[in-house]
């Protein structure tokens, strides 16, 4: 007579196959929520990080604009312009048109719109480099691509893309 032991005795099927499939399935899910926290911190989702924001420049003008952002979350753009006297600019293309403009800083002594865009004209600054904030919200989803001029002359290129 064989001797049975307690493993025989609960009459426990072991489906290694099983064990192992599952093993490999929960390992990749935790990959891949550690990738997406990782991603999620780096600001690829709107909000903070160092990926969340992204700058261009031209001669004298500089911008720092959101690269990733969220509908309806506000976003902000920072343009550096070293002119000594008026400074005008056009904000063209998806930025012109999607961004819903809340305030900027300081006022623009006159706003058109055009073909091109928006251009706003700002008096002389006292010093030879002027910052100008334009704080807004965006509703429109997806790749926004647009220019920032400065007069005729320069422009940079923005792109960025905004989340649900």
């Amino acid at each position: 007579m064989a001797r049975s032991t307690p493993a025989d005795a609960l009459q426990l099927d072991e489906q290694l196959r099983f064990q192992r499939v599952l093993g490999i399935v929960q390992r990749v899910g935790w990959g891949v929520m550690a990738l997406g926290l990782i991603v999620a911190l780096a600001g690829v989702f709107g909000g903070g990080g160092p990926l969340a924001s992204a700058s261009a420049s031209a001669g004298a003008l500089e911008v720092t604009y959101p690269r990733f952002a969220r509908r309806g979350a506000p976003l902000q753009l920072e343009i550096a312009v070293a002119a000594a006297g008026p400074v005008s600019l056009t904000l063209g293309g998806d930025f012109a048109s999607r961004l819903q403009i809340e305030r900027i800083v300081p006022e623009p002594a006159r706003v058109t719109s055009s073909e091109r865009g928006l251009t706003f004209e700002f008096a002389p600054a006292a010093g030879q480099r002027q910052v100008i904030r334009i704080d807004g919200r965006t509703d429109a989803l997806g790749t926004s691509t647009g220019t920032l001029g400065l007069g005729d002359r320069l422009a940079v290129r923005l792109h960025s893309f905004v989340y649900p």
